[in-house]
């Protein structure tokens, strides 16, 4: 396996031309410049476009928020080496399997935006990331999305300010690091 046991069937990804798989995560995370078919390169052809390019993505911090169901599912990741960070969007219906990367100095400003129609729930906490160089562009790393409903005063919901808390930490460590 070209890029060292990731989930195979996470995404495109596929076979090069000697017969080694690369997954879809790492085939996104080296954000080929045009689409490529995988047979036409070798494993050693890969691993030494990524070398060269310093594209390993290796997460040192993972963030987390909880699904309805009680399982965690990662919504951003940082790699504190390579100084890139990987945003996992959430769509309406669930998790999609495609991941952005930027680079840290990508980050020019941040905030944590919550919603509730009610005062003792919220249907959507997001932390807006505003990308440097873009005249505004921001994506958004999100916590809870509507249809979503959690009650303030579950445990549930202290888990996922909690995790948003630590996103907004890890955040501003990102800026300061550039």
């Amino acid at each position: 396996m070209v890029c060292g046991g990731h989930n195979v069937s996470a995404g495109i990804g596929g076979v090069t031309a000697d017969g080694q798989i690369l997954c879809g995560l790492c085939f996104t995370s080296a954000e080929f410049k045009k689409k490529i078919n995988l047979k036409d390169y070798t494993s050693e052809e890969i691993v030494n476009y990524y070398v060269e390019n310093n594209l390993f993505f290796k997460p040192s911090k993972e963030i987390f928020t909880f699904l309805e169901w009680g399982l965690k599912q990662t919504v951003v990741q940082f790699d504190d080496v390579r100084k890139l960070w990987r945003l996992i969007p959430y769509g309406k219906q669930g998790f999609r399997k495609e991941a952005w990367l930027y680079q840290y100095s990508d980050i020019a400003d941040f905030e944590l935006i919550k919603y509730g129609k009610y005062v003792s729930a919220c249907d959507s906490l997001k932390i807006k990331v505003v990308i440097d160089g873009t005249d505004g562009l921001a994506v958004y790393i999100t916590f809870i999305e509507p249809p979503h409903e959690i009650q303030k005063d579950s445990g549930k919901f202290r888990k996922i300010i909690a995790s948003a808390e630590e996103c907004v930490k890890s955040l501003q460590r990102t800026k300061e690091m550039t």
